[in-house]
């Protein structure tokens, strides 16, 4: 998992940013627990090895983990956005620092205004050449989120991160429609595999099919399969 930002499915996603001139990126998905988080973070360092100055912002109240990830101890944001610079946090990965969002509302009201919101943005972006921005769910939101898709619309690009196997086609097109509606560009989608069956596992189900019918040839095909380099490559 550390070595995520090294992967060829992150370098694609990071080389669709850097073709769009994207500086502000949303990365939102339609249900909690979809690994939204570690795909931020693992873009936010691969930014920061391309020698860009990078900001992770974590807006996702629901389950915060960046700061666990980045081994960084909670701070106060003081109340203002103007103040966003006293909340800093310096990470291991040279270039990437880390924004997190207070988890008391009442201070904190302007996180939750559009154009306030957008003053914010607008700050942070002569500080730094990318910033990614975790979201909560879009999807059956919590009370004292801050809106998923008020933070996208406020963004330049939005990338919708969908579990394979978990999110369905209805939900994939309910967020979309949400998105369409608040205004939010979408850059692109992530099909995140991490529950998904493998091609390798995926073919040695279906060898037990025939098993009854051709118990050697499918033994001797199994072990084809699982010693193929090819097959056991990770898409």
């Amino acid at each position: 998992m550390n070595a995520l930002h090294d992967s060829l499915a992150i370098e694609a996603i990071y080389g669709n940013i850097e073709r769009q001139k994207l500086q502000l990126i949303a990365l939102c998905s339609p249900q909690a627990q979809s690994g939204n988080s570690l795909l931020a973070l693992a873009l936010a360092k691969r930014a920061a090895l391309a020698g860009k100055k990078v900001l992770l912002v974590e807006m996702n109240l629901q389950h915060p983990s960046l700061a666990q990830r980045c081994n960084a101890q909670s701070t106060q944001w003081p109340a203002g956005s103007k103040f966003w610079a006293d909340a800093l946090y310096e990470t291991d990965q040279p270039g990437l620092k880390l924004l997190i969002a207070p988890k008391d509302d009442l201070p904190h009201i302007e996180l939750k205004s559009q154009d306030l919101l957008s003053e914010l943005f607008s700050q942070l972006k002569t500080q730094f050449d990318l910033i990614f921005c975790d979201t909560s769910p879009l999807l059956n939101p919590a009370a004292g989120d801050i809106p998923a898709d008020m933070v996208c619309s406020a963004c330049q690009g939005t990338i919708l991160n969908v579990l394979s196997n978990v999110d369905t086609e209805c939900q994939i097109a309910q967020c979309a429609d949400i998105l369409k509606s608040c205004g939010a560009h979408i850059s692109g989608a992530v099909m995140n595999d991490n529950v998904a069956p493998s091609l390798k596992q995926e073919l040695l189900r279906e060898t037990y099919r025939l098993e009854k019918k051709l118990p050697k040839l499918m033994s001797w095909l199994r072990q084809k399969i699982d010693k193929s380099m090819l097959i056991s490559q990770k898409l």
